[in-house]
Formats: C-alpha cells, structure tokens, sequence
C-alpha cells in the first residue's frame, strides 16, 4: 500500500466515526495532513517511522492541533492499520513538551513590566485600582466594589474592609504601603461615604487589556512577590 491509499483509508475511518462532530473530524483530517506532509504519496507505508511521526507533531505549533493530531493517532490505532504509530506514553511526553513549551517567557509578563505599564496608566481612578490590587493580592470584583466608608489611614498603614463573597460576611485586611496611603486618602476626601472608589469591574478589565496586562495577572504578580519575601525571609542569614 503507498502513503496516498493509505491516508484516503486513514480519513474513511475517520468520516466513518458517528461519534465524532464535524469539527472533530475537520481537526483530525487537518492534523493527519500535517503528520504526513513530509512524506511521498507515492512512497510505501513501510518508509513511515514512529520517529517521522513524532518529529512531525513536534512542528505543530498550537496545542489545540497537536491534541487532534493525537487523538487522530489514538484512533487510528485501534484499526491494525500496518504502521509504526509511536507508543502512548511516547505521545504522552509530545503532549507534556508541548505544555512546557508554551508557557510564556517569565520576562514577557514578569512583574517589574506589570509595574510599568500600570505606572503608564494615566487616569488616576484606575491606576489606584490596578497598584492597589498588585500590592494587596485583591481581586478585581473586591476592588471595583470598594466604598470610601470601607477605608481608613494610619500614617503608611491601610486597613480596608471587605464583604466576603461567600456567606456575605465582613472581613479586613491590611497594607502597609506609603504611595498607596497618601494617594487613595487624597483621592477619596471628595467622595461621598458610600461612594464606591474606583471604576466598574468590567472597565477596570477592559482597561486592563488596553495597557496588554490581566487583572489577574495583579493577583499573580502579588502571589509571586509574597512567595520570594517569605522565600527571602526563611532563608539563614549568613
């Protein structure tokens, strides 16, 4: 049998499949295209090789594709189709390489570039917001719903209360924070007791996007930031 019979065997199994959507069965013919572009229609099914099959999903860029190419693979193997298909835990590690390998850079969004780019944010409201979430690991929802009443200042010392989510009840937190306590305390004098402080969660994420950062990524950057003081912290000193 040479490679092109083989693939038009390949896709009737594939259409056969009443289980699988459209679109299962559009990704799966498009990443068998992939997996076997390099080889020769005309060629035996013998010059195909575990490790050809593997060196061709390792050029799938996306996730997405590499996963019906997988699954592609997986079915394909129930049907003693004479190939030398890789083995599953081979397919595995493809997988597994793959998320690590798409996992960003730490300096695309790491948090000295977050800092910057809320430092950029011209409106005073939201650059508040933002700074406030990255010192203090709230969520934007918490933020967005902050009263002036549910502040108050202590030199450098911030003590915000919050209302739960979960069971409505009242809790607080504090920060200690020199920039953030001098600008909220300025920022809210004008404010009415019950006014809420910064902007609608959806702007706050809108805005957000605009500057090319998550409102989650704040939340993140406040984790990893904690994580390496504590790390510093235990650590012995010499």
């Amino acid at each position: 049998m040479n490679i092109y019979n083989l693939k038009k065997e390949m896709k009737n199994i594939i259409y056969s499949d009443s289980s699988l959507s459209k679109n299962s069965i559009r990704d799966r013919n498009s990443a068998l295209n992939k997996i076997f572009e390099n080889f020769n229609n005309l060629d035996d099914v013998s010059v195909i090789t575990k490790d050809k099959i593997l060196d061709n999903l390792n050029s799938i860029k996306f996730k997405t594709k590499l996963s019906a190419g997988v699954n592609a693979i997986r079915f394909l193997k129930e049907h003693n189709l004479d190939v030398d298909f890789p083995s599953e835990d081979e397919l595995k590690e493809i997988i597994k390489n793959k998320k690590k390998n798409n996992r960003k850079p730490t300096a695309e969004k790491n948090l000295i570039d977050i800092e910057r780019k809320v430092n950029r944010v011209r409106k005073k409201n939201y650059r508040l917001a933002y700074k406030l979430m990255l010192e203090s690991g709230l969520r934007v929802h918490e933020v967005a719903a902050l009263k002036k009443d549910d502040f108050s200042f202590d030199k450098n010392l911030i003590t915000i209360n919050l209302r739960e989510a979960k069971g409505n009840k009242l809790c607080s937190i504090e920060l200690e924070n020199k920039y953030l306590s001098k600008n909220i305390s300025e920022f809210i004098e004008t404010k009415s007791e019950d006014e809420r402080v910064f902007p609608h969660m959806r702007y706050l994420q809108e805005q957000a996007t605009k500057i090319g950062i998550k409102c989650h990524d704040l939340r993140r950057g406040f984790a990893k930031r904690t994580y390496k003081e504590e790390l510093e912290n235990d650590s012995p000193r010499r």
